[in-house]
């Protein structure tokens, strides 16, 4: 009798008090749960951390958004102004020589009539995109190393003066030169593509904008620089 107590005692002990008594084996499943409910509560403040740092990521973006229009929206306004006349410019460049290059040729060669002036007419407009597809990475380059502003700047000085040579051309053969030279010392679309971008610093709206204005504001010199290349013409 005495040993079945004891047994029996020695049952409840094992069945009540498991968490007691470690050293027998007997805290498996307790320990089992406090274990899960520890990763489970580990994992918990993981994602809490996470949500935390999200949320002060978003808030210290939004603080950068609400603080660039007040510091610097009207430079970035100015820039894109200049840019987009830069891409009128360069729209200008490229277009203003079609209403009166059959005109042109037939001054400059004797021999060519209204019937036949198409083909040097072709030659000069084409000699312009023959000198930028050959220096369009050298101008790339140049603006990586010694910046977006000095290669703009020295595109449109170098265009002004090789536009006035083409105007003054006394032969076809410097006209077509001159017209070369043109297209070759152009860099600016390219540059001032990759400065519009630059100048958003990050902000897509900005850019978005920015970039329309500048791509359209091509589109109106293509509209523009006709009318405008055939009035100076006469």
């Amino acid at each position: 009798m005495q040993n079945q107590n004891h047994d029996n005692d020695n049952n409840e002990t094992r069945s009540d008090g498991a968490q007691l008594c470690p050293s027998k084996g007997l805290h498996s499943n307790n320990y089992g749960g406090i274990e899960a409910n520890g990763k489970d509560k580990s994992s918990s403040f993981l994602e809490e951390g996470k949500k935390v740092s999200d949320e002060n990521t978003e808030n210290l973006s939004r603080t950068t958004t609400n603080a660039l229009p007040i510091i610097s929206i009207a430079r970035h306004s100015i820039s894109t102004a200049a840019m987009c006349m830069c891409s009128l410019v360069h729209a200008y460049l490229l277009i203003s020589v079609f209403p009166y290059a059959g005109y042109m040729v037939i001054d400059l060669i004797d021999d060519v009539t209204e019937e036949n002036a198409g083909t040097y007419a072709g030659l000069i407009a084409s000699s312009f995109m023959a000198g930028r597809t050959l220096s369009s990475y050298h101008w790339g380059k140049l603006a990586d190393v010694y910046g977006r502003v000095f290669v703009l700047n020295a595109s449109l000085v170098l265009s002004a003066i090789f536009s006035v040579l083409f105007g003054m051309s006394p032969t076809f053969r410097y006209a077509m030169i001159w017209r070369f030279c043109l297209g070759f010392s152009n860099g600016i679309i390219g540059t001032a593509k990759t400065a519009v971008t630059e100048l958003a610093h990050g902000d897509e709206r900005l850019e978005r904008r920015a970039m329309g204005l500048v791509i359209g504001m091509r589109g109106w010199g293509f509209l523009i620089s006709p009318a405008l290349g055939g009035w100076l013409a006469e």
